[in-house]
């Protein structure tokens, strides 16, 4: 499929892909049967599904759109008794910690299957990672990985090399009657362990509490959220191992981001949120992250302050926005098309060329 045909197909699925779309939006036969695969692949079946069954387009694919759709309903609840699991088995701790992403985002924003999740990822300072890692050993959780069906427990090796050399634990899986839970323990911001964890000690500082079904989830500030967020979808799309397996520009990602910069965006928060990300020497990565969600998002550039948000966090150098790294090789990649056409392109790695 030409770069084109791609871009034309993801300009209709970024409109779909809006929970506050309002606009009516049409597309052929071919465009529809592209859409289904690319739902799938960016995690946004269960919206797109719905605001085509209100527009009445839905045509030859409302079998398999509400296959899908039942089926995210199905894991969705899966994903909320976990976190609500979680949060009683980490009422325990005497340590301070966050919920992140879909923990929150799946049981206080979205409708029931809008957004699924793979795992419950927590946030701590990595001087608690061995209190963490008690309370889920405790409850039954192991460290090691999950490949065709079966759990592969981590070495003690591989637990000490991933504590050193990337930014969260190797994941923490317990199997249950309906499926394996994953927990991934975060304790660094980037890909790699911080030398300095003030910023995520701040954050631990400011956290909010909701209540969740019999016990609370325990979640970052919205602003810290929504940093956070921008953070972690830095991270993945500009980083090679992300961008060569195509988990790197996933839209969910700019969607949570989206709707909660819609559902708190106000021009006193975009001032708040601005003031953050330079207090938090963040501008790189959250300018990075922002911008990318307007040009999907294009609603963003005209809500009141949005625009002035931006200019105040925009680095001198913008050369970064096209770079992708190999942060284990050390070595910086660089694509020359603009950003939607990159999201397009169906071979990412074809289009990279060694930076310097």
């Amino acid at each position: 499929m030409s770069t084109d045909f791609n871009r034309e197909v993801n300009d209709i699925l970024f409109k779909l892909s809006d929970i506050n779309l309002e606009e009516e939006v049409s597309f052929n036969l071919a465009i529809g049967e592209k859409l289904i695969g690319g739902a799938i692949l960016n995690r946004v079946v269960n919206i797109v599904y719905k605001n085509l069954k209100r527009r009445h387009s839905l045509l030859d694919f409302e079998t398999v759109f509400q296959l899908l759709y039942d089926a995210n309903i199905a894991k969705a609840q899966f994903c909320k008794n976990n976190i609500a699991n979680l949060c009683e088995i980490m009422e325990t701790a005497d340590f301070p910690f966050a919920l992140l992403k879909g923990a929150y985002l799946i049981t206080n924003i979205y409708e029931t299957g809008d957004r699924i999740s793979n795992d419950v990822d927590i946030l701590v300072n990595e001087k608690n990672v061995g209190k963490c890692k008690k309370i889920l050993n405790d409850n039954g959780f192991i460290q090691g990985w999950v490949e065709d069906g079966l759990f592969i427990e981590a070495s003690r090796n591989d637990i000490v090399m991933a504590k050193m050399n990337f930014g969260e634990t190797i994941p923490f899986i317990k199997k249950t009657d309906n499926g394996f839970v994953t927990v991934d323990v975060n304790f660094s911001l980037g890909y790699k362990p911080m030398e300095d964890d003030s910023i995520i000690t701040e954050m631990l500082d400011r956290i909010v509490i909701y209540p969740y079904r019999a016990t609370n989830l325990v979640t970052l500030e919205d602003k810290d959220f929504i940093i956070h967020l921008c953070l972690h979808l830095y991270k993945e799309a500009t980083t090679s191992e992300w961008v060569f397996r195509r988990k790197d520009l996933n839209l969910y990602k700019f969607n949570d981001i989206y709707v909660l910069l819609v559902k708190y965006g106000s021009i006193e928060m975009y001032k708040e949120l601005a003031k953050r990300v330079i207090h938090y020497g963040a501008e790189k990565e959250c300018y990075f992250a922002l911008c990318h969600t307007k040009e999907i998002y294009t609603k963003l550039g005209q809500m009141e302050g949005y625009e002035e948000m931006l200019d105040k966090i925009r680095p001198a150098n913008l050369e970064y926005l096209r770079q992708i790294v190999n942060p284990v090789e050390k070595v910086v990649y660089e694509y020359n098309m603009d950003f939607l056409d990159w999201i397009a392109s169906e071979d990412r790695k074809a289009c990279l060329l060694k930076s310097g």
